[in-house]
């Protein structure tokens, strides 16, 4: 434990000291996952944690909290979930949890031979506990160990990672002389704080100060344990901490008393019949843009953020204007305040990074400037700045990003020269096609200076071209052709069926025919146009995809998540894994499963591209790699009570599962130990598990659901009957408010979701419906009948899936029955949608952001097809540019279609997987990364 910074004295400060507590009752709610560690496998242990040795032949000791002192130096303890009665122990068998400082954590690196505490998970039957044990062997960072001595009931040897091992606790049982205890009761005023962080941590500092054995908080008083002297200390301490809590506490009323008597009189005084209201000074040049044409941005303005926002007239055309927002609520008005707020900030910039910061035509200085919604963003020479003009969270936002910018000038210039210096030489031995493929930055004058240039391959910067456009992943399978990649370069003939027999002459024909099908303009494939004939089948065009692999289960899967592991994040070395859990739809009801998956061995796709060898050896070399490298599907089930509509994981722990089972129900599912076996080769694991959680509040079947990604357990489900349910969790299960449901949407509820970036984005959620609109909701108003924001004709049909942008908090994409497809930006949805595109042929079924990159998406369509785009991207395709048949049907936005499901249902972007895709339909999953994202 250790204090924090001192008390700020906000709405719902109460303590002044923090303390950082950790731990959880193993069997407090199914919502806990792993118990948090402390380095090296030690577990936080809660105050009045101890270790307790049952059995002092097996040599465990067991996780437990004290309750009382006996009599003759024993200790009455209890075990978490009482899963054990509790009973009395001497004190040389019980133990107070270890807790290694920072570099003992640190430089705990167990060898062979070595002994160490091995973790003891917890069961029905029995406490998580610490178990001796030796190192047998170590191999790629797993730990071969045995218990010592053997557990009787139970395999006697382990092998896991590191944190579930511990350096040996040194034999110290507790000893404390003279021990006893004595209760502190707390005054009633603060017996609704005891239970808050701030209090256990102020009662960890005092235990470790006062020299305590243990501390354990109760409903409305603590219990000391000790001896007379650490006793007498802790209730000094208490006596500080509880002075000042009481202070607070009656500051905190006269406060709160204070500041409604000055809005209630504020309000009567300026007649406004607002409670809040707040005035801005704004420069004269900037009122026009804030009324806007005929008045539309500040009535969109009043309108998006339920305030009166008036301007005051001035005689002076010099003197700052004073716009006063009125409003109901503080956070509307703070919000309406930063889109009238115009700052001009000036960011440093040295000559030799211009062309840097402005980049190529201008498009570095102006992506940035878009991506904030500045009013304008100049390079002031004579001054040597950047200048930004804007709202002041945009310019605040648009210094940071010019800031990081800059930090990696001196990097790229770096590496162009070193580049330079290669290409250089390469000429001097004749090869001339180096600098051309060096093409990252603009000419030999801004190659000096490393102007504009972005990392990301072919694509330039976030407004740039020349990402390349593979527009078909797959074309007719008709002749032998040679495939080209984005630069047009040949990347080799695919291969015919050659008889072993067969002579010269017939292979120099099959040359021929394939330089004939070479230089013939390809049919670029169109879906929902272009019909396949008779025997003809789509194949992906070599070299379009880094990474392909298929995979099927014994029944389609509709609905499925991406499950978060802990192999790392970004990760972009092959082979490849991904957790998944999906959802069935079986022909027979008791068919139906939750499936939770393992993909592994996801090699790079193999000879894509490549040039044909004539090395039969070779070839048959390359065959067997082909063999080692074949993909792994692993997978346990759980029986599930109907078909699966849709399927959501909690991101902060995986093995919890909800599911929209088409009986009506909404299921709370704990998987932890199918996700566990996935692990382990060969371990079953039963089929049948009951739920945790079950509501039947909703009146009909429906598809929406999402866990929140910034509170654990917090929940949203949507039903066929237009209500939204916000779940929030409780000890040991989940109270769903069918009571109070959002129910402003006249038809089904197809999708929800949690913002998931950006101020208040934990109150935020979005959801769309058959209505036709889509709808953003504050889960803090407390009329639950009107949203925050409501695009009324958000689409011309049913409205089925929703995404909100994980890069820029305000961007969401919604798809529709209509084949089309919106970006939004909800702070100024009155202005229509930013992006339109009417390309599918049939609805949209899936629509998700890149997780990295801001102006990359993918959306799912019934014309079998998953579509990629890049907003960023222009047509830069030259007047009199001589069009492959059917180009002309792809906007220069599309980078990727992908093609060879059929009934596609979802798709997601793997959030730890850079650029990897995965989508189901009715023919099973695939798992791809594109060649140009």
């Amino acid at each position: 434990a250790f204090p924090c910074p001192p008390p700020q004295l906000g709405p719902n400060a109460l303590c002044g000291v923090a303390m950082a507590v950790g731990g959880t009752s193993a069997g407090s709610s199914a919502l806990a996952g792993p118990a948090p560690t402390n380095g090296g496998g030690s577990l936080k242990a809660p105050l009045g944690g101890v270790e307790v040795l049952r059995d002092v032949d097996s040599k465990v000791w067991y996780c437990g909290h004290v309750v009382d002192i006996g009599s003759k130096e024993t200790l009455t303890v209890g075990f978490d979930g009482d899963v054990w009665p509790k009973a009395s122990y001497p004190f040389n068998r019980v133990r107070k949890p270890p807790r290694p400082s920072a570099v003992e954590t640190e430089r705990f690196d167990p060898q062979i031979g070595d002994e160490v505490e091995l973790r003891v998970e917890a069961t029905e039957h029995s406490c998580a506990g610490w178990a001796s044990a030796t190192v047998r062997k170590i191999k790629h960072g797993f730990y071969f160990v045995a218990r010592v001595p053997a557990a009787a009931s139970e395999s006697s040897e382990a092998i896991v990672e590191k944190d579930m091992l511990r350096l040996p606790t040194p034999n110290s049982p507790l000893v404390v002389l003279g021990m006893q205890q004595e209760t502190y009761k707390l005054p009633p005023g603060l017996q609704g704080w005891i239970t808050t962080p701030d209090a256990l941590g102020c009662f960890g500092h005092i235990e470790e100060q006062s020299h305590l054995a243990f501390l354990h908080a109760q409903k409305n008083s603590l219990k000391l344990f000790g001896d007379a002297k650490a006793i007498a200390r802790a209730k000094m301490l208490l006596e500080v901490h509880v002075k000042h809590q009481v202070k607070i506490q009656d500051f905190q009323d006269k406060r709160e008393k204070g500041l409604r008597a000055l809005e209630s009189k504020r309000s009567r005084i300026e007649g406004t019949g607002y409670k809040h209201s707040v005035e801005v000074h704004v420069d004269p040049s900037y009122i026009a843009r804030i009324i806007g044409k005929g008045g539309e941005a500040i009535k969109a303005l009043q309108e998006k953020y339920d305030v009166n926002v008036r301007i005051l007239d001035s005689d002076d055309a010099d003197v700052d204007r004073i716009v006063r927002i009125f409003g109901n609520s503080m956070e509307s008005i703070e919000k309406a305040r930063a889109d009238v707020e115009f700052v001009e900030e000036a960011v440093s910039v040295e000559p030799d990074m211009y062309n840097w910061v402005v980049g190529r035509g201008g498009r570095t200085i102006q992506s940035f400037r878009d991506s904030c919604g500045l009013i304008y963003a100049r390079l002031d020479r004579d001054q040597q700045r950047v200048l930004l003009c804007g709202p002041k969270v945009a310019v605040q936002e648009a210094v940071a990003m010019f800031e990081s910018h800059i930090m990696y000038f001196p990097v790229f210039r770096q590496m162009d020269e070193e580049m330079g210096q290669i290409i250089s030489q390469l000429e001097e031995y004749g090869d001339y096609n180096a600098r051309w493929e060096w093409n990252w930055f603009r000419d030999q004058e801004e190659e000096e200076h490393g102007g504009g240039r972005s990392g990301k391959g072919g694509k330039q910067d976030s407004k740039g071209k020349g990402k390349g456009k593979p527009k078909g992943d797959a074309k007719p399978e008709k002749a032998n052709g040679v495939a080209k990649d984005s630069k047009g370069k040949n990347k080799g003939r695919s291969k015919g069926l050659e008889d072993e027999e067969q002579d010269e002459e017939e292979v120099e024909e099959e040359e021929e025919e394939d330089e004939e099908a070479q230089a013939a303009p390809k049919q670029i494939w169109r879906p929902g146009v272009d019909q396949l004939e008779e025997g003809e089948q789509l194949e992906e065009e070599p070299g379009t995809y880094d990474m392909l692999h298929r995979a099927q289960v014994e029944w389609p899967c509709l609905s499925f998540d991406v499950l978060r592991d802990d192999l790392g994040a970004q990760r972009t070395d092959y082979p490849m894994t991904a957790y998944v859990v999906a959802g069935t739809q079986a022909k027979e009801v008791v068919d139906n499963r939750l499936y939770m998956m393992k993909w592994s061995k996801l090699y790079k796709t193999l000879k894509d591209g490549k040039e044909d060898s004539d090395d039969e050896d070779e070839e048959s070399s390359e065959e067997e790699e082909e063999d080692e490298h074949e993909a792994q599907l692993e997978y346990k089930g759980a029986a599930h009570p109907g078909g699966v509509n849709r399927v959501r994981s909690m991101p902060q722990a995986a093995h919890i599962v909800a599911s929209w089972s088409d009986s009506g129900k909404v299921h709370m599912w704990n998987l932890q130990a199918h996700r566990k076996a996935l692990d382990t080769p060969g371990q079953r694991v039963s089929t049948v598990v009951k739920p945790i959680h079950t509501c039947e509040s909703h009146k009909e079947e429906g598809f929406a659901l999402d866990f929140s990604p910034h509170e654990t357990g917090k929940f949203l489900s949507g039903s066929n009957d237009g209500a939204i349910y916000l779940w929030e969790p409780v000890a040991g299960g989940w109270n769903v408010g069918a009571e109070q449901p959002f129910s402003a949407h006249t038809s089904s509820v197809e999708d929800v979701q949690w913002r998931r970036t950006g101020a208040d984005s934990k109150h935020i959620f979005a959801s769309c419906s058959s209505d036709g609109s889509v709808r953003i909701w504050d889960v803090r108003e407390k009329n639950r009948k009107k949203s925050a924001v409501h695009i009324k004709d958000a689409h011309t049909s049913d409205v089925n899936v929703i995404s909100w942008s994980p890069c820029v908090g305000e961007l969401l994409v919604s798809g529709s029955d209509d084949g089309g497809f919106k970006i939004w930006d909800t702070r100024n949805t009155g202005a229509g949608a930013m992006a339109n595109f009417q390309w599918h042929r049939k609805p949209i079924t899936s629509v998700d952001w890149h997780p990295t990159d801001e102006t990359v998406l993918a959306v799912a369509s019934e014309d079998n097809s998953v579509s990629m785009w890049d907003m960023a991207v222009e047509d830069d395709r030259p007047e009199g540019h001589e069009e492959a048949p059917g180009e002309s049907h792809f906007p220069a936005q599309l980078l990727f279609l992908h093609m060879g499901q059929q009934d596609i249902k979802e798709l997601r972007f793997h959030p730890q997987l850079p650029s990897v895709c995965i989508s189901t339909s009715g023919t099973g999953f695939n798992i791809f990364k594109t060649c140009n994202i």
